[in-house]
Parts: structure tokens; sequence; C-alpha cells
């Protein structure tokens, strides 16, 4: 026998005494380095069985209290209870496959050590210490809030309602606000079909050529030119329409203007966004346009929980930086992208701060939109692994949404944005190894989040773009706060045996294992088998008979 065929073998019968025993003796397994949990199938059957494994049953959790909150198809928030009192953040995270039956659970609750003894803040005196009036509350509950991982503050949930928006505001017993998130979107607009043009995704990757400043194709300090409007796709957008006027607003997103340079928001009364790179309105319109699309194909793959807002965005921000970021507020969030705006000094020479403005570039509009939809899911990150995480799925839906388009040199990761004289961009290739990172730096989570890009690029070639997204997307909306690659290896694993019945578990666990992210240890530690190697009489083998491969 040769000794490829023997190592397979020992792991696989491994694998099998370890699922076996699983299956009759216990119901989860535990990952090396967190809560997170995988449930199987055969000892939970309804998400009542599941609330009572995970919370009554395990002694780590005696002492605890728990409050259902929040329930969707994907997953189900338990929060934490002091004296029956809710514990602000405090959670369990249940996730579901399509029929309802738990696959695993993050457990973000605390043990409690220290309780602020001070009285609740009360609702009457609110109108003393802010501008919220009693009459304009929707909403009051009284909170403990955790100011660290131990300790609790009596605090006061207040809802109300201002300039017909709705927000939400967290009293502690001082009546000083220490969280504040706004809660007002909009629902069910109507909207009308009207014609835009939009780079599609990149004029780098529709053009097939390269970024070079001394050709068109540069930046050229914003200015537009025939070679580059000659990469201009016409398109149709939906936007709300009032009277005559078209509005940049649907039911998916909103271009708003919150951040310098405040240039206007552009309308139309033909029903026609048609501007070129040099114009106010060409960021905002790629920006809409690309959302939009994103949203539509979210919502095709049964995604319609992700993102499932009205999501604000400024296309022309940053004060003229070159940078952009999304910024959460609970489970919704806005997003800002760089502007490129040019200034001169007082006597007349250019002062400005060079760069492709952000929104003209697909991926990056795409990248920013996928830190809203694992905020659908996810509390923020914590720890600097789980950042740079969050950063490789980013950069992999946004490889993922304009590879579809067009794959010219998809390894690169910003065409049109990087790449260039003003910062190198990343690739979403990468010849790491997850097991060489000993640490993730705090103040640069890129560094090594190629190791994570590059295996899920694999999958795309291999199972291909929809399955390989579902997969990722799966994922996401099971990460917690600190999830390593490793753990989040092991859910899509999990995800891929529960919604493609693991016909992929070979191909993934091959690609993860070239970047030393899975190795055969792990194979026990999930329920699922090698989809290129048939098991027959394991029940059997089990209980000490003969088991044939």
């Amino acid at each position: 026998m040769k000794l490829t065929t023997l190592i397979k073998s020992t792991i696989l019968l491994m694998f099998v005494a370890s699922y076996m025993q699983a299956q009759e003796h216990d119901s989860y397994i535990t990952t090396k380095k967190s809560k997170l949990k995988f449930i199987h199938n055969s000892s939970l059957n309804s998400k009542k069985d599941c609330n009572n494994f995970s919370i009554t049953t395990k002694p780590k959790y005696f002492g605890k209290t728990f409050k259902k909150t929040k329930k969707t198809k994907r997953f189900e928030l338990n929060n934490q209870t002091y004296n029956d009192v809710e514990i602000y953040t405090a959670t369990i995270k249940v996730n579901f496959d399509d029929n309802g039956t738990p696959i695993l659970y993050n457990d973000n609750t605390i043990d409690i050590k220290k309780v602020d003894k001070s009285n609740f803040p009360e609702i009457e005196l609110i109108e003393n210490y802010s501008n919220i009036k009693l009459s304009d509350t929707l909403e009051t509950k009284k909170v403990y809030f955790p100011i660290s991982e131990s300790e609790i503050v009596p605090a006061l949930k207040v809802v109300y309602q201002k300039d017909n928006k709705s927000y939400l505001s967290i009293f502690n017993s001082n009546y000083n606000i220490i969280y504040n998130q706004s809660l007002s979107f909009d629902k069910n607009i109507q909207t009308f079909p009207a014609n835009a043009s939009v780079f599609n995704p990149d004029p780098i990757t529709s053009a097939k050529t390269v970024y070079d400043k001394d050709t068109d194709f540069s930046h050229n300090n914003g200015a537009s030119n025939p070679s580059l409007e000659r990469q201009q796709k016409d398109v149709e957008i939906e936007c709300r329409k009032i009277g005559d006027t078209y509005y940049l607003e649907n039911n998916y997103c909103v271009i708003r203007d919150w951040d310098s340079p405040r240039w206007d928001v552009v309308t139309s009364t033909t029903g026609n966004f048609n501007f070129n790179r040099s114009q106010i309105g060409f960021q905002q319109v790629n920006a809409f346009y690309h959302i939009s699309e994103m949203k539509k194909y979210l919502n095709y793959l049964g995604f319609e929980d992700a993102v499932d807002y009205q999501i604000n965005i400024d296309a022309d921000g940053e004060n003229g930086q070159d940078n952009s970021h999304f910024s959460p507020s609970g489970r919704q969030g806005r997003i800002t992208y760089g502007a490129f705006v040019k200034k001169t000094d007082s006597e007349g020479n250019d002062n400005s701060i060079q760069h492709i403005p952000d929104a003209e570039d697909a991926e990056v509009v795409i990248h920013e939109y996928t830190h809203a939809i694992s905020n659908s899911y996810n509390e923020y990150p914590k720890s600097p692994e789980r950042f740079s995480l969050e950063e490789a799925m980013a950069d992999y839906i946004a490889v993922s949404y304009s590879r579809d388009i067009d794959d010219y040199e998809w390894e690169k990761i910003f065409k049109w944005d990087a790449h260039n004289e003003f910062w190198n961009g990343r690739m979403a290739t990468s010849n790491l190894c997850y097991d060489n990172i000993y640490s993730f730096p705090s103040n640069d989570y890129y560094r090594y989040s190629g190791v994570w890009t590059a295996p899920l690029m694999e999958m795309y070639s291999e199972l291909g773009k929809e399955t390989t997204d579902k997969l990722v997307l799966h994922t996401i909306s099971a990460l917690d706060i600190n999830t390593t690659m490793e753990q989040a290896a092991l859910i899509m694993m999990s995800m891929d045996t529960v919604y493609n019945n693991h016909q992929n578990a070979f191909k993934i666990f091959k690609t993860f294992k070239k970047y030393c992210i899975l190795d055969e240890s792990h194979l026990a530690l999930d329920d699922f088998e090698l989809s290129q190697i048939k098991i027959i009489n394991s029940q059997a083998f089990a209980h000490g008979g003969e088991m044939r491969i």
C-alpha cells in the first residue's frame, strides 16, 4: 500500500471513530481557541432543543439566565440577563440551516464579577439631562450595560423620535449618554427606471490595460478624457421619483452628503444620470449602481436579511483623503467614500491629495459594502485576527463581484484605485502559511489578510462563483467578535455539510490545508466526510465490526 494511501486511511479511521463517538456520547464539538461550537443534528432536532442544550445543560451556564431577543430564519439571539434585566450585547448567537435545525452557536456572554449597585435612571428625568422629550419616546427599558468583560452598570435604553427619525440612546445612572444609534430607514419606496453611465467594474478591467500615469488611463488630476469615457457603460438604475424629479434613492441605498467636501447630491428631471469622472455626480451614481446590484444579488442567493435596510452612502467624503470606511450603528450603518478634491494654497499652488476617487472603483465600493453585510449578522470585530478576517472576506466579495463581470487580471484588487503611484493595492493571491503567522498586528489588518482571501479565490475557480459566494456568506453570518481563520474554515466546512451535503468538503479542506489553515487533525472536529471517499458499514465499524471504503 502506498504511504499516502495509508496516511489517508489512518486519518479516515480516526475521523470515523471520533465522529461515531461524538454521535453517541456528546452533541457538540469545541474548537481549540474559542467558545464556537458545532452542533450535531442527531442530538438536536429543534431550536427549543438547542436552547435547552446550550443554555441549561452545560455547567458553564449554571448561574446564568437568558431571554430570547431576536429571531430570524438564519440565527437567533438569546440575551443574558441579571436579576431578570437584559445585559446589553451579552448574547448567545445560534445559527440554523434552512430547515430551522441548529448548526452552531457563539457564546458572547460575560462572567459577572462586579455589579454597580446604583439606581437605574428614571425616564421622567431624561428631559432634564438631554434634548429628548417624553412625548417623543417610543420605548424605554432598563438594561445593564457592560463596561468590561466582567462588570455591568445599570442603564436606561430609550428609543425616541425626532424630526421624523428614530434613535436609540442608552443613559447611565448619572444620565450621561453612553451609547447612541440611528434606527431610521425607509422601506418599500416606489421607484422608477432611469439611465446612468458607470465604470463596470473599472476602466482598467474593461479596457484590458494597465494603469500608466503617462497615458489616458491615469488619474491626471481628476480629469476625464475620451479613452476613459469609452469605458463608461450605459446601465439602468431604479430611482425614487417625486413629481418630475429623480433621486438617487431606492429600497437598497440612498446617496446623501454628510462629510466634507459637502457636494450636493445630484438629481435629474429627465431620468438621465450621465456624467463623466470630472463632474460631480459620477462617483455618486457609480456607488449607487454597484451597491444596488450587489443587494439584488444577495436577495437572489437567499440572503435578504443581509443589509435589510436602506443604507446611507456619501460617495464624496473623507475631506478629499484617499480612504473609505463603513461606520456601524447597531445592526445598521453607513458608508463614506473618499473623494478627490482640488485644493490650492494661498499662492495658487496645487495642494490636492492626489488619488483616484474611491467610488469610481467597483471593488472599493463592494469591499466597504461587505462590512455592512457582516454587520447585519455580527457584533463589531474585537481581535486583530478577526479584523484581518473581516478585511479578507470583504476583499473576496469585492473580487468575486468584479471577476464575474470581467476576469481580466482578477488577482489585482482595486486595479483602478490602486496599483499606481498613489498606493500599491493588494493581491487576491498569496504564498503565506497560516501556521507561520504568530500574531496579527493591531495596526495593520491587511498584512496577513491574503492568507484567507487566496484560498477563497481558489475555491471560486474550482467550485464556481455562486457556490463559493454562498459558503462565504453563510460563514460570515456565523462569525463572532473573536473568530479566528482556523475557526472560520471549520465553519465553512460545517456550512458545506448543511447546505451542500458535504459534496465540496474534500476540495475545501484541501484548499485550506494548502495555506496551513487546516490539517488532518481537524478532520474529527466537524461533522463532515470527505466527498471522494465512500464509507460503508460505518455503524458496524463503530461497534467493532468491519468498515469498507
